[in-house]
């Protein structure tokens, strides 16, 4: 596990450097899936409600990264149930990994 870890980023908010303003939202992490794809966390505001997207992202024919239509938009009040998902289910794989 020591190595997924290396390979993504958690990005600081109030790191001006790390926010993503180009698909207006601020970006949290930046996780490598593959050299062509990484997972990325943003903050998004719309229709003056915020939402947490996790979408993964893809290396376009120019070089840069485009976002999919894969991934998934929720509201911050399911965060906690999100990750208590997320943490039983590698649990659920190997013990160890749980936080």
């Amino acid at each position: 596990m020591e190595d997924k870890k290396k390979a993504g980023t958690m990005a600081s908010p109030e790191s001006s450097s790390s926010n993503d303003t180009s698909v207006g939202g601020v970006l949290f992490a930046d996780l490598k899936k593959r050299d062509t794809e990484r997972v990325r966390i943003h903050v998004k505001a719309y229709k003056g409600h915020d939402f947490i997207d996790i979408r993964v992202w893809y290396l376009a024919d120019n070089g840069e990264f485009k976002p999919s239509s894969k991934g998934l938009t929720i509201r911050p009040a399911l965060a906690y149930e999100l990750i208590q998902g997320i943490d039983l289910a590698a649990r659920s794989i190997d013990p160890k990994e749980g936080a």
